[in-house]
């Protein structure tokens, strides 16, 4: 962005009052949050295995379904979440999206873009790693960081 001639007042590489700026650095913060999703109800543990979502992929596929999971750990019960985690099964934490009706979001320069909540799937939002994805990171800087719009490219 230097060679564009855009300058920045804060980062990695200049500091600031909403660091750390490199995502690794901030894994307690998402971890935290990603937590407090679940123990609000927003959120789940998924133990699913690289062999059961493939099987669900394929399954669902055979039926026109092209969302890749089937929320079978979007229901489990605490007991079952509570004896998996005590084997030490590896889980990702994914969102529980709203099942019908819409979702509207109001773009500033496309207006509003409306989403039917039966074509979205629980995405993952904490890798089994512990480190967020963009869904999950994204959301945290902005707030923590206050930055209130945002261009992509």
């Amino acid at each position: 962005m230097r060679w564009l001639g855009i300058d920045w007042d804060e980062g990695p590489d200049v500091g600031g009052p909403y660091g750390p700026y490199v995502q690794t650095e901030r894994a307690e913060l998402y971890q935290q949050w990603a937590h407090w999703l679940v123990d609000q109800g927003f959120a789940y543990k998924c133990f699913a295995t690289p062999e059961e979502l493939e099987e669900m992929r394929l399954t669902l596929q055979a039926k026109g379904d092209m969302s890749g999971y089937d929320r079978r750990y979007r229901d489990y019960p605490a007991e079952k979440v509570a004896e998996l985690e005590a084997q030490g099964k590896p889980y990702v934490i994914r969102f529980k999206m709203p099942l019908d009706g819409v979702t509207v979001v109001e773009d500033m320069i496309r207006g509003a873009v409306t989403f039917d909540n039966s074509q979205l799937t629980d995405y993952v939002i904490l890798k089994s790693s512990g480190l967020p994805t963009y869904h999950l990171a994204h959301v945290i800087d902005d707030h923590f960081m206050q930055i209130s719009h945002i261009t992509r490219g």
